[in-house]
């Protein structure tokens, strides 16, 4: 897997498809929305499969639903938390996934990195 910025378009309408089901109806908002965030295509091979959109810091991800739960690798979760600012709070959830990509407990968040 690999992140493309060259990609953005495709990488939009990966992103509906991750989401449409969660916010049916809503795509003109979405596109909107888009426009003020940095949309980065997630790719497997040459298939866009998703996007990630970063803004401030805030790192949200999509991937379409036919490659879900078969993507993820430690090497491009790192890639994609160099968008963001490497910190998550876990309200009584399992933290066993942030914690075996590197996340480690300060306080009342998990932070990777710097």
């Amino acid at each position: 897997m690999t992140l493309d910025p060259s990609i953005r378009e495709q990488a939009i309408d990966a992103g509906w498809r991750a989401y449409e089901s969660q916010v049916p109806g809503m795509e003109t908002a979405y596109r909107k929305v888009c426009e003020s965030w940095q949309v980065i295509g997630v790719k497997a091979g040459d298939e866009c499969i998703g996007a990630l959109f970063a803004k401030d810091g805030v790192v949200h991800l999509g991937i379409v639903p036919e490659h879900r739960n078969k993507w993820a690798s430690r090497r491009i979760i790192r890639d994609m938390l160099a968008y963001g600012d490497r910190t998550t709070i876990m309200q009584g959830q399992d933290d066993t996934f942030i914690r075996r990509i590197g996340f480690k407990q300060s306080g009342g968040e998990f932070r990777i990195g710097g």
